[in-house]
């Protein structure tokens, strides 16, 4: 079954002591990401900006705010917090 691996736009490539010259096919540490550039990132945002649609997978993503600004985010931001039709948006930190 095919599918698109989206590149992650690394460019370099090491061995056990640091970085290296790009390996060629066959040479030893051949096949690192950055042996490979490919279908780079690309997103549209939902019109009611809650879902993200990858346009190289074709996945849609959630989105998630992270709502008390300490740059992680918690299970208690994650977690939906759940009405009667159903997901209303992130638990209160």
């Amino acid at each position: 079954m095919p599918y698109t691996i989206v590149d992650s736009g690394h460019q370099h490539c090491y061995n056990n002591l640091g970085e290296i010259p790009l390996p060629n096919p066959g040479q030893p540490f051949f096949g690192q990401d950055g042996n490979f550039q490919g279908h780079p990132p690309s997103y549209t945002m939902s019109a009611d900006g809650l879902t993200a649609l990858d346009n190289q997978t074709g996945l849609t993503w959630q989105r998630v705010p992270e709502t008390n600004l300490d740059g992680k985010l918690t299970p208690d931001e994650y977690r939906p917090q759940f009405g009667p039709t159903g997901p209303v948006g992130p638990a209160a930190p």
